[in-house]
């Protein structure tokens, strides 16, 4: 396989400036747009006003300063590349309908501002500069051309001549110069402008306004207008479709009933044989209620696609359907179909309302086997039964017939043939819907089946798996791989663009999306120039577009045409249309691994996925991968290389896999997995927005600037806390961006409970992270465990931290109850690695009065810190049993530190007991990679000391630790015991006599 490689990829602000500027003039009369040519430079817009035609060159500045005269002069001394006959202001003088505009995102000195003005109503500035300072001007222009060649000789000499025109003139030419300052804010602008003016559901303004990019950097390429295809976008995606555009799609006589079904009951359950149609069914009504306001989302996994949970979780006041396909199987019952039937219970039961609906789909006989039936009536999801979609009547199956193959007698006689058969052989009423869709791909002409025998047409019709792993086959290998690797790429759920395939296949080793470096490395900086040169990078693109393969482009125009995939025509987005193809491709993959063949390009394109743009693309080859966990190291590689993700979600999954995988991984990988997670802090911290997408730094270079009280008091937004609290009333959406700056800024720690309540739904787990913080911090009184899912759901491991953090933050308010459930939650949790690692920094600092990430002890009375220590205690010894000793090290004097300030506190001796156990298991596992140092081997003086009135719960430890292999901790319990011997018992000394 291979791609051509075409085209250079422009700067992000350019195109976002370009399209914002198209935007605002879509709707004049015959406005055209052109992008980048060799007569302008951006862009150039045209439309027609009052009979004449207007003309707005457009140039666009990104610039980390003020916008000064001198610059701003070199602007308009700009001529294109190794001209000197013909600049900027020769182009607008040509005609008085001639403008030049330039965009910059920042603002303007005082002496340019008079050409700035609003963008709404680009017309002549009344500009009236003097002889003399038109001289200025002229000579800050000449200041900035390098005359050292000849071709910059020539510019001088031209501009000279140009200035000796009349002055009205020149003056008349510089009144149709414009600036727009201030566009740093234009994502969110376009975003405003797709929501109001053209009514696209604000969910899914950043794809819209990315496919519009897209176009724009089409338009650069071809040298055409691009206005049809702006517009054929904006009609198109005022909503996603749900139901794919469809010659041959028949509308079913019962969508009607069943749809009136959903409004009622607000849930729909669909179940039947392959090919029953319950999905389409499930499409055309999801597609009628999103035709009418409502958001519909598909997923097929309910438990590992959290955005799918938290989109019909939301508290939004908006209408939303989840569509859930297949979710205990696709071919066969998942592994975890009792996890699985448990949350869609508690969905169905906790969020069901008038304007929260679900429509599910699963199989019939998968039904059956998940829950133990004979018959689908028994099988009831909170007494709601299961309505099958299959054909029950001749009339329904010769009506569908007709609908494809017509009403000719040829038609006629084939259907009477098969439904002989079908009666004859006791078997289903008819061929499905979706087979005799199939069939009809396959055979269009009805003559072509009238000479085909009966079983002929069965089979032909009859769709199965290895059927469909045959016929690819057939086809060739080249079919074979590319279907193989569709299955890697996206499913009927997930799609992925024709742009982003192009990338994945093409021979560029470049990962766009991957870090290089997992360090966080912060400098401390004075002053904003270096902290904006790496805290403000532009988001990743593709440095080449990349193009298909002729040869490609046919594969999957026939894999279209077959009815195995679907191309959005305006998206450009591919995606399967049965499970069935989807398990197809995973079986010809299988077999290619049984078989011992070649996987390794298979392995590498979903590598290439991985290190892709497409999150889409990322999570279904991480997926595939995974379930090959164990068969190849390259695998796992793959799986490393995703943790290294700029995408927060794409990198979650794959610590996921890691960490439930982690004593399967060699020493090396395991050391850069802890490594991974013990960065998370900083680069969490330090998080990048493109528009409403959030992503990591490339470099993880930061830089904390001395003088940047938004580094010690929070980031500084454009809301107050009023401001934020009447849009929570008025159920007004935030964005992923508005969340987390707000949840940065100083105000975070004075947001209401139900602002906190509905950024802990967000998708993202940094935003989840801070917001469960704030809730444990401020409203732990009132967090009831037994209602909510704080507690049930399985969290990231940044999430776990934050609930730990706000717990100790505000231990006092939690009920005697909650603390229990608290302490065994966490304990579990200390069991994974990621956890494990990730909570070190509040272990090591707890008993610090003074470190800024420690308890605020001096908020606490004498009586509230007891609590505090008794809860640490019970944390702190399944922590120390459960540190990865192996891959990191321990501040031996601040454990020792805080386990001595305990003994103050921890009156129950027992817990002392508890803690010195943990101690010593953990310097049996510590001594295995570390020299343990004294502060570390100081467990018997903490035993001996908190359990001196108690000393018969300590029995038998002090015996056993002088037993101990190691000379070093056995000459320091020496130690401990002579400094303690009056705190012996008489036992102990026996033992202890040496």
């Amino acid at each position: 396989m291979s791609v051509e490689i075409v085209g250079a990829q422009g700067f992000d602000y350019q195109y976002t400036v370009t399209l914002y500027m198209i935007l605002k003039y879509l709707e004049m009369d015959h406005f055209e747009v052109l992008v980048e040519n060799e007569s302008f430079e951006d862009a150039k817009l045209s439309y027609q006003l009052e009979d004449k035609t207007y003309h707005i060159e457009l140039q666009v500045k990104k610039k980390a300063s003020e916008i000064a005269y001198d610059e701003f002069a070199t602007w308009l001394a700009h001529f294109q590349k190794s001209k000197s006959d013909c600049f900027i202001l020769d182009r607008i003088q040509q005609s008085d309908t001639n403008y030049l505009v330039f965009v910059t995102n920042n603002r303007c000195t005082d002496n340019v501002s008079k050409f700035v003005g609003k963008e709404n109503e680009i017309k002549e500035n009344k500009i009236c500069f003097s002889a003399e300072m038109l001289k200025d001007l002229k000579l800050r222009m000449l200041k900035g051309i390098d005359n050292k060649n000849e071709l910059g000789r020539k510019r001088k000499e031209h501009i000279e001549q140009y200035f000796n025109q009349k002055k009205n003139e020149l003056n008349k030419v510089l009144g149709r110069v414009y600036i727009i300052e201030r566009k740093d804010q234009i994502e969110r602008e376009i975003y405003i402008i797709l929501k109001e003016q053209y009514q696209i559901p604000k969910m899914i303004c950043r794809d819209v306004m990315n496919q519009m990019l897209d176009v724009v950097r089409q338009g650069r390429d071809s040298g055409e207008d691009i206005t049809a295809l702006i517009r054929e976008i904006l009609k198109n995606k005022r909503f996603s479709r749900v139901l794919p555009e469809d010659k041959s799609f028949y509308k079913r006589d019962s969508i009607d009933i069943l749809k009136s079904e959903l409004l009622q009951k607000n849930l729909l359950l669909l179940t039947g044989v392959p090919f029953s149609g319950k999905t389409y069914i499930a499409k055309t009504i999801a597609q009628e209620l999103q035709d009418n306001g409502y958001y519909v989302k598909l997923t097929d996994n309910i438990i590992e696609d959290q955005e799918a949970y938290y989109f019909l979780m939301s508290p939004e006041n908006d209408s939303r359907l989840l569509l859930i396909e297949d979710p205990f199987g696709h071919i066969g019952k998942s592994e975890n179909y009792i996890q699985i039937r448990d949350k869609i219970e508690g969905l169905i039961r906790d969020r069901l309302s008038i304007n929260r609906k679900v429509i599910i789909t699963s199989r019939l006989d998968i039904l059956l086997d998940v829950f133990q039936k004979k018959q689908i009536e028994e099988c009831k999801i909170q007494g709601n039964g299961w309505i099958n979609t299959s054909i029950s009547s001749k009339e329904e199956a010769e009506k569908i017939w007709l609908r494809f193959y017509g009403e000719s007698d040829e038609s006629l006689q084939v259907f009477e043939r098969l439904k002989r058969s079908f009666d004859h052989h006791d078997e289903t009423v008819f061929l499905e819907i979706g087979e005799m869709r199939h069939l009809l791909l396959s055979v269009q002409n009805i003559n072509v089946l009238t000479h085909m025998s009966t079983d002929e047409i069965i089979k032909q019709a009859r769709i199965s798996s290895e059927e469909v792993c045959r016929k690819i086959k057939s086809y060739g290998e080249t079919y074979k791989d590319i279907f193989i690797l569709l299955g890697c790429f996206c499913n009927t759920v997930r799609s992925v663009s024709v742009k982003d395939l192009a990338y994945i296949l093409c021979s560029n080793e470049e990962s766009v999306s991957i870090r290089q470096k997992m360090e966080e490395e912060v400098t401390v900086s004075i002053g904003d120039r270096q902290k904006n040169s790496h805290i403000h990078q532009e988001f990743p693109v593709y440095a080449q577009m990349p193009k298909l393969d002729e040869d490609i482009i046919s594969i999957l125009r026939v894999l279209c045409e077959k009815g195995y995939i679907y191309k959005e025509r305006i998206t450009n987005e591919i995606y399967f249309l049965h499970p069935i193809y989807t398990y197809a491709s995973k079986l010809l993959l299988q077999e290619e691994i049984e078989d011992d063949w070649d996987i390794e390009k298979y392995i590498k394109y979903m590598r290439r996925a991985i290190g892709s743009l497409s999150s889409n693309a990322a999570f279904c080859s991480l997926c595939q991968l995974g379930q090959e966990f164990d068969r190849e190291q390259m695998i796992i590689d793959c799986i490393v290389e995703g943790s290294r993700s700029i995408f927060p979600a794409i990198r979650d999954v794959s610590i996921l896999y890691l960490d439930q995988n982690f004593d399967n991984l060699n020493e090396q990988v395991q050391k850069d997995f802890m490594k991974n997670i013990r960065n998370g802090r900083t680069a969490d911290k330090y998080m990048q927005w493109n528009g409403n997408e959030c992503w990591y730094q490339m470099d993880g270079k930061h830089y904390f600037d001395f003088f940047n009280m938004d580094d010690f008091w929070g980031k500084d937004i454009n809301f107050t806390l009023e401001e934020i609290e009447e849009r929570v009333r008025k159920k007004e959406n935030f964005s992923k961006k508005e969340i987390y700056d707000i949840l940065s800024s100083s105000l975070a720690d004075n947001l209401s409970r139900e602002f906190l309540e509905y950024t802990l739904l967000s998708d993202e787990a940094v935003i989840r992270s801070r917001a469960i913080f704030y809730l444990f911090k401020n409203y732990a009184a009132k967090l009831d465990f037994e209602k909510t899912e704080y507690l049930q759901r399985f969290e990231n491991y940044n999430v776990v931290y934050g609930m730990l953090k706000g717990m100790f933050s505000s231990v006092n308010d939690f009920s005697e109850e909650n603390v229990k459930k608290l302490i065994i939650y966490f304990q579990k949790q200390f069991e994974r690695k990621s956890v494990s690692m990730y909570v070190e920094d509040l272990f090591d600092k707890f008993g610090d009065e003074y470190d800024s990430k420690a308890i605020d002890w001096g908020k606490y009375a004498e009586a509230e810190r007891l609590r505090i220590w008794k809860i640490w205690a019970a944390l702190f010894s399944k922590w120390l049993v459960c540190f990865p000793a192996k891959f990191m090290g321990m501040n031996e004097p601040h454990m020792s530190l805080n386990i001595d300030r305990s003994l103050k506190y921890l009156n129950n001796q027992k817990e002392v007991v508890d803690v010195a156990n943990a101690w010593i298991q953990w310097i049996h596992n510590y001594s295995k990679y570390h020299s343990v140092n004294d502060y570390g081997m100081s467990v018997l003086d903490y035993l001996i000391t908190g359990t001196k009135n108690s000393a018969c719960l300590r029995k038998g430890m002090i015996k056993k630790e002088l037993k101990v292999n190691s000379t070093s901790l056995v000459t320091a319990h020496i130690s401990h015991i002579v400094d303690l011997w009056d705190m012996l018992t008489d036992e102990e000394r026996k033992t202890s006599n040496f």
